[in-house]
């Protein structure tokens, strides 16, 4: 007969800590805490999947108390003595951070903007909302004209969910094809903001404000300056004077083969506005920018995924570097905004605590979010919380019944 043993009733309690807050998945904490009894009491005793989860997501240490709502009515009604009270609420932490951590990892990435709620300034309202960046194509939004580059804008965006793990954001500024030279009125640098309301906000937000939005919310993460590309587009400006070479063979009417050498230095002592207005004239297609030079969705990575709680977006939008010819200012115009991450509002809500920044966390009774066919939730509903073993399957991919 093969000899068992438990090794942590072996073990005093700082060495089995120390062996059990190794496992770095809480996929591995579920498990472990399903292998008898007495593991499980000792996983949800010291709050392992808890601490992974806060280790994993600092931003996850406001957390003020975790609730069911759906039971809510039930728990008050229960009348216990203090300890027994107390388990409850370390079981129902388990269970939810053992989620919550999964969920984080694994939920299917989405675009997370749900709305724009303001910008600092608009040029021509509604024409160049900031509605107009939510949605790729030929609109804009355009700040006001500044004498002075380093007036920054900001956008403000409302998250389709409270809780979203935000990885990576996307914008693309706008490309001024109708102005002489195509320019590109882009900001040398942007960062980000991500924080909840002071006061909470209606679904339907209504028109977009010209408003800097500071004082309406409390940003909890702010993100380091990260610069945007920058191109210049001026036919003297171009790495490809092929391109040129090629024009000017056609200008003289010559059958002489120049190199690109040749042809920037009969460009550059030919330098003049006569000679300008003549090649655009005889070719308007080079004042065009070349293909590759074209403004294009520019892509920010965050250096580690970032849980928003509370579900805004601040874009800050850092020095101006484009001045427009007809009125000698400096604007910013973006053309589209995008986010991507894991938004977890169908497991999750939040009720924030006032300017503390403490929330109360809501492990809600509804269905998961559909998932791909490879998702690792396929085919599992949650019905609320589920206890250890169902918590086992579904973090390791697995569907049960009865759930």
């Amino acid at each position: 007969m093969e000899i068992c043993m438990d090794f942590l009733s072996c073990l005093d309690h700082d060495t089995s800590m120390k062996i059990l807050m190794c496992l770095e998945d809480p996929s591995d904490l579920v498990r472990a805490s399903s292998v008898s009894r007495s593991w499980r009491d000792f996983v949800i005793a010291n709050g392992l999947c808890k601490q992974l989860c806060l280790t994993m997501f600092p931003h996850l240490l406001r957390v003020d108390c975790v609730i069911e709502p759906s039971c809510v009515k039930e728990k008050a009604s229960e009348v216990g003595c203090s300890k027994f009270v107390e388990w409850e609420t370390l079981k129902r932490e388990h269970e939810a951070y053992a989620f919550l951590a999964q969920g984080c990892l694994s939920f299917p990435f989405e675009e997370c903007i749900k709305d724009a709620i303001s910008a600092s300034s608009t040029d021509n309202y509604p024409e160049e909302s900031i509605r107009n960046t939510l949605q790729p194509g030929n609109r804009y939004w355009s700040s006001k004209g500044q004498r002075k580059a380093a007036v920054p804008e900001t956008l403000v965006y409302k998250l389709v969910a409270d809780i979203c793990v935000i990885t990576e954001i996307n914008i693309q500024p706008f490309q001024a094809y109708f102005q002489y030279g195509s320019p590109i009125y882009s900001a040398e640098s942007v960062r980000f903001r991500l924080g909840h309301p002071k006061c909470p906000m209606d679904d339907t937000l209504g028109e977009p404000l010209d408003d800097s939005a500071d004082d309406k919310f409390i940003w909890t993460y702010s993100s380091t300056e990260f610069p945007m590309a920058q191109v210049q587009h001026s036919i003297f400006r171009h790495s490809r004077w092929i391109c040129l070479s090629h024009f000017c063979r056609k200008f003289w009417r010559s059958e002489i083969d120049m190199d690109c050498g040749v042809c920037m230095s009969i460009c550059m002592l030919s330098y003049s506005q006569t000679f300008y207005d003549q090649i655009l004239y005889r070719n308007p297609n080079l004042s065009k920018p070349l293909p590759e030079q074209e403004s294009c969705l520019q892509n920010f990575k965050l250096p580690e995924p970032v849980v928003c709680i509370g579900g805004i977006l601040q874009i800050e939008l850092l020095r101006r570097v484009q001045r427009q010819e007809m009125d000698g200012l400096f604007y910013i115009c973006v053309a589209y905004v995008q986010v991507k991450g894991r938004p977890l509002s169908s497991a999750f809500g939040v009720e924030m605590l006032g300017p503390s920044g403490k929330f109360v966390l809501k492990a809600k009774s509804s269905a998961p979010p559909s998932l791909p066919e490879d998702a690792s939730y396929h085919d599992v509903h949650l019905h609320g919380l589920v206890d250890s073993e169902q918590t086992v399957n579904l973090l390791g991919g697995r569907s049960t019944n009865g759930i």
